[in-house]
């Protein structure tokens, strides 16, 4: 029985596509078929064909039981899942035509959220389907591959209503059922197998990669769903924690990771272009499918600092530097080398730099934000990041139009030199020097900006590495291989633990001894540099600062005597004499930034900011008097891994003072 709504609608159709619709209303899913497939091209007609989709949702009966029989069996199984797929199809073209989505508000609540009571239980109905068919061996394949399609379809009607309807986020914000269709879908999407190990199981899957389209369809959902923060704890509580909710956003990166890898490597030699149509449109759904599984693991760990160490646990930060490095040749860098003279089409330029964007986002983010950012920056340029960052600069320079791609990698780039105190960071660049060495490629004039901070960055980084050779690194600090006491020749390392117990002044850490005899001794002298030492660690009894100190020293002595650097010092030293005359003054080294900043302030105002705690005025006085006239004889590194961000007392006074460095072997 057609309604008169209905009648009204299909009143309006052009006369073809009115009859094959009364048909479709009495029951004929070919007749669905070709009115889905042959929407009249009006966008008016388009919107009187949605009570027809309807009627026909509302009309089908939804079984409880299922048979392993043939799709083509299960009328109402087949008109819900066309009548779905029209829904889709109209509210698409109605998306991709409205440039601004508080137009298509009013449109998709009410024809998409306003039906929710009745379009939800089929949503429902077809994930439960899939689930049980996948689980079943003996279930027909193309019920399988149907159930797909119309999982498929219920991703995009959820991504449309929780994007461009108002009504439907507070639905999503406020039906726990809705949530959990969500995540139970995300989870078992997520745990599924790839297409490749699908189709091996079927033939019928093959070229129709549906688990690679439902994977970037969920991963734009996700990142649509988490845009309300709120709803964090929600969806991690009805994932099973935040565990299985972090390594299951990380697994979507992976997965997809691998999908990506594969395509590149199906792509021509010279064409990163898919000559099928329905592959350029996978190719184009996977890039911005990936972008987003990317963002999402960003917005989760920007809206919760637990779930972002847990996925630093997990191995983000190699993922997505190994993600950027196996992605970007066919994906960004071929594509634009081999097309210079041509427009490039949207998947070459648009959605493969949205990946790179996405990716180089998230790593700057966790250098930025990490508690343990040294050990995250060590597992990306073990990932090749640092390479990555070179192919950027060959990416050709097209009149500002690669700006918006270029900005987070030379960002990365920027950040890079803040790590150089750190030794862990800098034996990893060690390993990288031919790397850092080679010169863009002079066929490809690419951004002169990025090219530029790469050659600053290189220059400082390997004019360091040079100076670190003079440092063996491969054995523990001086301080803790030597006894400190000026009279007592042995050496720690030669010493037996088991007989020989190693004693440490618990104020500075630094002192070692190897005896009690000679810690009280050395008791008298060390009073006056324990406080300094103490002050070199920033205050922190921290075992990697212990462990860089003597590194630390020799890059405070690079810095300031640094031929560049110099002049700019002894200019600020001047004019603060100028400014303030009789006053003791402090160099204060910032490595916050690129390229270092220098500042020179008086004692006074140090003491009042802080940033002398631990040293004693009369040290600073005294140090004072036997310094050099160009530049100030107290000095103050600044650095920041991360979060942590702190001032330290110059190391390389501290250990030169503390130690007798002319007897001492680095």
């Amino acid at each position: 029985m057609v309604s008169k709504i209905e009648m009204n609608a299909l009143k309006a159709l052009p006369r073809n596509t009115q009859q094959c619709a009364i048909r479709a209303l009495h029951g004929s899913v070919a007749d669905l078929r070709l009115v889905v497939k042959s929407l009249p091209p009006s966008y008016e007609h388009k919107l009187h064909l949605l009570p027809v989709f309807h009627a026909l949702l509302d009309a089908s009966r939804i079984p409880e039981v299922t048979t392993t029989g043939s799709i083509e069996n299960i009328t109402n199984i087949l008109l819900a899942k066309e009548s779905f797929l029209g829904v889709m199809k109209v509210s698409g073209d109605f998306q991709a035509r409205t440039h601004n989505e508080a137009d298509a508000d009013p449109i998709i609540t009410r024809f998409l959220t306003s039906k929710w009571d009745m379009l939800f239980p089929w949503m429902q109905f077809f994930a439960h389907q899939l689930s049980a068919a996948w689980r079943n061996p003996s279930m027909d394949a193309s019920f399988k591959l149907a159930m797909f399609d119309a999982v498929k379809n219920c991703i995009q009607m959820l991504r449309s209503v929780c994007r461009y309807s108002s009504d439907g986020r507070r639905l999503l914000r406020t039906t726990p059922a809705t949530q959990d269709y969500f995540i139970q879908l995300w989870l078992m999407i997520g745990t599924m197998p790839s297409d490749r190990k699908i189709e091996a199981i079927s033939p019928v899957f093959k070229t129709h990669h549906v688990m690679g389209t439902l994977r970037s369809s969920l991963a734009r959902v996700a990142v649509v769903a988490i845009d309300d923060r709120s709803l964090l704890p929600s969806l991690m509580h009805l994932a099973g924690g935040a565990t299985t909710f972090v390594s299951m956003a990380l697994r979507y990166v992976r997965r997809m990771t691998r999908e990506l890898q594969s395509l590149a490597s199906s792509l021509s030699a010279r064409s990163s272009q898919p000559q099928d149509d329905h592959a350029h449109e996978y190719c184009i759904s996977m890039a911005i499918g990936f972008s987003h599984a990317v963002e999402f693991i960003f917005l989760i760990s920007e809206t919760s600092s637990s779930c972002r160490e847990l996925l630093l646990e997990m191995g983000s930060m190699r993922v997505i530097a190994a993600a950027i490095s196996c992605v970007w040749p066919k994906f960004v860098s071929d594509s634009i080398h081999y097309n210079l003279t041509r427009e490039l089409s949207r998947i070459e330029l648009e959605e493969r730099r949205c990946i790179m964007r996405a990716c180089f986002r998230y790593v700057n983010f966790v250098l930025y934000h990490a508690d343990n950012s040294v050990s995250a920056l060590d597992e990306a340029l073990k990932a090749d990041l640092l390479e990555s960052i070179n192919r950027a600069i060959n990416i050709p320079y097209n009149r500002g139009m690669e700006q918006s791609f270029v900005e987070p990698a030379v960002e990365t780039l920027s950040i890079l030199p803040q790590f150089f105190g750190s030794l862990t960071i800098m034996k990893r660049l060690q390993h990288q020097q031919d790397l850092m060495r080679i010169d863009p490629d002079p066929y490809y004039p690419g951004d002169p900006l990025i090219k530029s901070r790469w050659y600053m960055v290189v220059d400082t980084a390997l004019s360091l590495l040079s100076l670190q050779l003079k440092i063996n690194f491969r054995h523990k600090p001086f301080f803790t291989r030597q006894c400190r006491t000026k009279t007592c020749p042995r050496v720690a390392d030669d010493l037996d633990p088991s007989t020989h117990p190693s004693y440490r002044c618990s104020a500075c850490t630094i002192a070692h001894y190897c005896s009690k005899r000679c810690q009280v001794a050395d008791w008298k002298d060390h009073t006056h540099w324990c406080g300094p030492l103490r002050a070199a660690l920033g205050c922190l009894d921290s075992r990697d600062m212990r462990r860089s100190l003597p590194w630390l020293a020799m890059l405070e002595e690079f810095y300031c005597n640094f031929i560049e650097y110099r002049k700019d010092i002894e200019k600020l030293t001047l004019t603060a004499r100028k400014q303030h005359p009789g006053s003791d003054l402090v160099l204060q080294i910032d490595t916050t930034g690129f390229p270092v900043a220098f500042e020179v302030i008086t004692a006074q105002k140090a003491f009042h900011l802080g940033i002398l705690r631990g040293v004693s005025p009369a040290l600073v006085k005294t140090l004072t008097m036997v310094g050099s006239t160009d530049q100030p004889a107290i000095r103050v590194l600044r650095l920041k891994y991360g979060q942590n961000c702190w001032n330290i007392f110059s190391p390389s006074i501290a250990l030169q003072s503390g130690f007798d460095w002319s007897r001492l072997t680095l």
